[in-house]
């Protein structure tokens, strides 16, 4: 499995976009370039509308997303986290049931 740091492309820096993933040396997140995909767009398509962008951008934005996806995966199913939130009221508690089972 990948590591953040084999991923040369991808940055992330709070004073840009907030700290969300982007193309080092842009401000075009990695949640853009996966919307446009999912859309429909070609690499052509995304490399027309953003220039600044190169093939292996865009490989290396889907290779981030899938191993962000496989570690979030891997956190939720291994970490229950002390609370519970309740859509009703819109309010959140620490859970003194912890060995309930999830509602995933």
């Amino acid at each position: 499995m990948a590591v953040m740091n084999q991923f040369e492309r991808i940055s992330h820096d709070i004073d840009i976009m907030g700290g969300k993933a982007c193309v080092k040396g842009t401000r075009i997140t990695v949640d853009v370039i996966l919307m446009l995909i999912s859309e429909g767009a070609s690499f052509s398509d995304i490399l027309a509308e953003y220039p600044l962008l190169t093939t292996e951008d865009i490989t290396e934005a889907l290779r981030y997303a899938a191993w962000i996806v496989g570690t979030k995966d891997e956190v939720v199913l291994s970490v229950r986290p002390p609370f519970e939130y309740n859509v009703i009221s819109d309010s959140m508690w620490m859970s003194e049931n912890f060995d309930a089972p999830l509602d995933v």
